[in-house]
């Protein structure tokens, strides 16, 4: 039963937060168990973070690797330390990929903060 591309990517990663701790801003989320069409994603590869300020288009700060390696209870919570972030107030947001490179659903963006992490509204 083969699914079209636009059911399979990966739903958005969720509870996104970027916080300052010093002269790095630490982004955290929570990856998507699921893609669009509501199946389990086992293929999870990677996650790209990027990072925008103002109305500039988002850009990619860094990125890093999805843990598969437990199958029956995966990972779930993950974190990238952006260690040369901008000196001016930055949004983050978080888009995975899986091991055949297709991009999912961009996450919400999340506003650097130094002390609770605030979402940004995005109506």
């Amino acid at each position: 039963d083969p699914r079209p591309p636009e059911d399979t990517m990966a739903r958005a990663p969720t509870k996104v937060t970027a916080m300052r701790a010093g002269e790095t801003v630490v982004v955290e989320w929570r990856s998507p168990g699921e893609s669009v069409d509501g199946k389990r994603l086992t293929d999870l590869a990677r996650f790209v973070v990027e990072r925008r300020a103002g109305n500039e288009p988002f850009a990619t700060v860094g990125e890093t690797a999805a843990d598969t390696t437990h199958r029956l209870r995966p990972i779930r919570q993950y974190s990238f330390v952006d260690e040369s972030p901008r000196d001016d107030d930055a949004e983050y947001r978080v888009v995975s990929y899986t091991a055949d490179g297709q991009r999912g659903v961009p996450s919400e963006p999340a506003r650097e903060s130094t002390a609770a992490a605030v979402p940004v509204d995005s109506r």
